[in-house]
């Protein structure tokens, strides 16, 4: 049962209605409560991250399971530990991630400055000089920007996960949901 009821799709704009019943997915029906202009924005904003940014998907992923382990979020996490075996990781790659194991020979030097960067930017708001001089000698410009919102974004997406009370689903994220 969740703390925040979801919106019965008799209440939504169609186009929301067709968001939510296309998706079907309960973080999908939850955010449709949003303004109608606010769910709209966040989709598309959601969507960048899949279609059009620089940010390798890998990294993406990395950086979304990290949000999801310090922020206490097991939707979150169920989500993505699908939708990164579904773009490559192994199993044991993934267990690494949420593990936080930054000595894993399974993750290179990517993953690690990764999972340091976001672990610093969760945790302090601020990165440290050392984990931005890190990410930024790996990554350019417009991937460490892409990083860091796609992190507030999922930082965001894992407080109204929690707050709302979210049940699990029984279809995880793939791919090619975001076409």
């Amino acid at each position: 049962m969740t703390r925040i009821p979801y919106p019965s799709l008799d209440e939504l704009e169609p186009d929301i209605r067709a968001m939510v019943e296309q998706g079907r997915l309960n973080v999908i029906r939850m955010m449709a409560g949003a303004s109608p202009q606010v769910v709209r924005k966040l989709q598309e904003f959601s969507y960048c991250f899949y279609r059009d940014t620089a940010l390798p998907a890998e990294l993406r992923e990395v950086a979304i399971l990290r949000v999801g382990v310090l922020s206490g979020s097991a939707y979150e996490l169920q989500q993505h530990e699908a939708m990164a075996q579904d773009i490559g990781f192994s199993a044991a790659q993934v267990a690494a991630i949420v593990a936080g194991d930054a000595a894993s020979p399974l993750l290179d030097e990517r993953h690690r400055a990764v999972m340091a960067y976001v672990d610093d930017i969760v945790r302090n708001v601020r990165a440290g000089d050392e984990a931005l001089a890190r990410i930024m000698a790996i990554l350019p410009r417009d991937q460490l920007i892409d990083l860091t919102l796609v992190s507030g974004l999922y930082m965001t997406v894992a407080r109204l996960l929690e707050t709302s009370g979210v049940e699990l689903d029984s279809v995880t994220l793939s791919p090619g949901m975001f076409e």
